[in-house]
């Protein structure tokens, strides 16, 4: 069963730089690692380049775009 597409998955990485935390095999530190494993499952190079972060680029860029919080934002 397919819940997502490539087009709605991504890496979170938000727990990283918390005090006192130890960091974990799915964080940011090891992406290197996960893109070797994406390319070895036949991933393409755009498909990698999303889950590693244009997702989320084109997720933040629609929401900072709507109105009233934009150009507070922005400015």
């Amino acid at each position: 069963v397919r819940i997502a597409g490539i087009d709605h998955v991504g890496i979170g990485t938000d727990l990283t730089f918390l005090p006192g935390r130890t960091p974990r095999p799915m964080e940011w530190t090891n992406w290197p690692y996960w893109t070797v494993g994406l390319v070895t499952r036949g991933f393409s190079d755009q498909e990698i380049q999303k889950i590693l972060g244009l997702n989320a680029l084109r997720l933040l860029e629609q929401v900072l775009a709507k109105q009233p919080w934009g150009p507070y934002v922005l400015t």
